[in-house]
């Protein structure tokens, strides 16, 4: 996979298309050809066998739903899963494919900053959670 690497490291992706559009305001440094796993690949080596994860963290330079697309959610299922979005709004997380996502499979969004959503793991309680319907 082609990784972009940008003079602003903020800007730095995998996705051409971001790259594309980057280049008008900032220069292309390089590219990268980068070998990639899949989230349950590298789970699977790097945890022992029945390991419950409280806490993931996904970070990936505008592929973050792929990322987690590539979970194996029977298998590994977070408490609390932190991850970047381009939402500003809380209305325009409905619309959202990682909130969308996330929801399917019983996640709820719980904390909302500027680019960073932290969903948890739904336990059927109502008191402490955001509600974005």
């Amino acid at each position: 996979m082609t990784y972009y690497s940008f003079s602003e490291p903020a800007l730095n992706t995998f996705s051409s298309t971001l790259a594309k559009a980057y280049q008008q305001n900032s220069t292309l440094l390089d590219t990268i050809q980068i070998q990639v796993q899949s989230l349950e690949q590298i789970l699977d080596s790097a945890l022992p066998k029945n390991t419950h994860i409280d806490f993931l963290s996904i970070d990936v330079e505008g592929l973050d739903r792929e990322v987690l697309e590539s979970n194996n959610w029977d298998k590994y299922q977070p408490k609390v899963i932190l991850i970047e979005s381009p939402e500003k709004s809380l209305e325009s997380l409905v619309q959202n494919p990682i909130y969308q996502f996330l929801k399917a499979l019983d996640y709820e969004l719980y904390a909302k900053s500027m680019r960073t959503l932290i969903f948890k793991k739904s336990i059927n309680t109502t008191s402490d959670r955001l509600k974005v319907s």
